[in-house]
């Protein structure tokens, strides 16, 4: 998974062709195209796959994932100002532990969406959340100060008690926001089917509830182990927006194609300006992870025919922002 605070990308956790999980935090200074595996304080998360990282102000969270033959529940939060692990004290009930989910913030929130487990298989597309710290109090940031650090905040899962028609069961799919609302875009149930693009479940985050939004123009295939992000021109409101998707699968075919939702609720597909050139482009992947900064689209590793891949391509999303008259 990875996550993108400012110019900088931090991708953390994932897994190789041998199933060997990838150790420790990597960061890419987008600035000036150099990676590092920075110095990090604090006790880091158990190394992980299938997990989501979500990125909040100076913080990034990391929620749950695969373990060996087990599944996480757990939260940790990197402060990219201070570089160093948080762990906040979390009491009462914990969402099942889950991988493969999707999870997004919101109004300070961490919110949670389907996933599966070893024990459970898919899960239901129950909503869980988990509010944010609103100002910073790392130990490492309270000993640079010379103060003694802050306890950690005790915080507490509550799960959503949601009005209207939720989705289904789902795994492998992606979610995003669009001002106070996340869209979830396609996935498995686990059995060999896959959601359908062309009608998509909304949360509500203001109002706790489920609407569909139906789509129109040319609906991508259905697939799970996309990626998905939102470029908005308002500032993260939902005026004029755009939801990029790349990548997935279904259980014949991969894809290397990148699809754009408007806020008009049109599908189109979006050529590449560089598709001439099969080595400037990303082959088919499943399982990568993707990020937004600075008008770019950063698509970082997953799973193509060849194996696991180290790569990260870039995406220039803000000329295609606004939709060409006649799309769809």
């Amino acid at each position: 998974a990875c996550a993108a605070v400012g110019a900088r990308l931090f991708v953390f956790g994932g897994r190789s062709n041998s199933g060997r999980l990838a150790p420790g935090l990597y960061l890419l200074d987008m600035l000036s195209g150099r990676w590092t595996q920075p110095a990090v304080a604090g006790d880091a998360p158990d190394l992980r796959w299938g997990h989501s990282m979500s990125s909040y102000r100076q913080w990034v969270a990391v929620f749950g994932g695969h373990r060996k033959r087990g599944c996480l529940d757990d939260v940790a939060l990197l402060d990219t100002e201070a570089m160093a692990w948080e762990t906040p004290a979390v009491v009462g009930a914990r969402p099942p532990p889950r991988g493969n989910h999707s999870a997004c913030v919101v109004s300070d929130r961490l919110w949670v969406f389907g996933g599966d487990s070893a024990s459970a298989s898919v899960l239901p597309n129950t909503v869980w959340s988990l509010p944010l710290p609103k100002a910073a109090a790392s130990a490492a940031a309270a000993a640079a100060a010379a103060e003694p650090p802050r306890a950690a905040a005790t915080v507490s899962w509550a799960l959503v008690s949601a009005t209207g028609e939720p989705p289904p069961p789902s795994c492998d799919h992606a979610a995003v926001v669009v001002g106070a609302r996340i869209l979830l875009l396609g996935g498995s149930n686990g059995e060999g089917s896959y959601l359908p693009l062309g009608k998509v479940p909304v949360f509500h985050t203001d109002t706790l509830s489920w609407s569909w939004l139906s789509c129109t123009g040319r609906v991508p295939g259905a697939r799970a182990g996309h990626v998905a992000a939102t470029v908005s021109s308002g500032g993260g409101g939902s005026a004029d927006w755009r939801v990029f998707v790349f990548g997935g699968g279904n259980s014949s075919s991969g894809f290397c194609d990148m699809h754009a939702l408007s806020s008009d609720a049109c599908w189109e597909p979006l050529p590449s300006s560089t598709a001439a050139d099969a080595a400037a482009q990303p082959s088919a992947t499943e399982g990568a992870a993707m990020a937004h900064s600075g008008g770019m689209l950063l698509v970082c590793g997953g799973y193509t025919a060849a194996g696991a891949t180290r790569q990260v391509y870039a995406w220039g999303c803000e000329p295609s922002l606004a939709a060409p008259a006649g799309h769809g």
